[in-house]
This record gives structure tokens, C-alpha cells and sequence, in this order.
């Protein structure tokens, strides 16, 4: 119960924390004025880049350093 409770919270707390911090950082940039359109747009297309990249970065890495790593299946011991 307490690791189903834990999860369950985690994934909340993962979930609302990005949208607290764009209900912070947004509107602190819509009162600059000036150019505060694109600065939001720079800051929305740099956490998309981020995020692309990041994904990206594992993929490269989850076909071509996991394979190469010397892991024994735990079914192998059970033949």
C-alpha cells in the first residue's frame, strides 16, 4: 500500500510541478512588454528543445550503449 501510495503521489508531484513553474514564469514575462511575446516563445521552444533532445539522447543511448553492456537475463538461470 505504501509503495502504491508513494507512486501515485510521485506521479502527481511530477506532473504539477512543470505546471507551477510555467504558472510562475509566464506571467513574470508577460509584464516585461517589451518583447514579452517573444521571449515566452523562445523560453516555450527551448523546454520543447530540451525535451526532444532529451529523448533523443536516451533513444541514441538505449541502442547503442545497452547493447553493448555485458548483462545476463535473469531467464537464462531459469532453463
Amino acid at each position: 500500500v505504501v509503495v502504491t501510495l508513494k507512486y501515485i503521489l510521485g506521479q502527481i508531484i511530477f506532473f504539477v510541478v512543470p505546471l507551477i513553474i510555467i504558472g510562475f514564469i509566464a506571467p513574470s514575462i508577460a509584464k516585461l512588454k517589451s518583447n514579452a511575446s517573444k521571449l515566452l516563445g523562445f523560453a516555450v521552444l527551448l523546454a520543447y528543445l530540451s525535451s526532444v533532445g532529451a529523448a533523443a539522447f536516451s533513444s541514441f543511448l538505449g541502442y547503442v550503449l545497452i547493447p553493448k553492456l555485458s548483462i545476463t537475463p535473469v531467464t537464462e538461470g531459469l532453463k
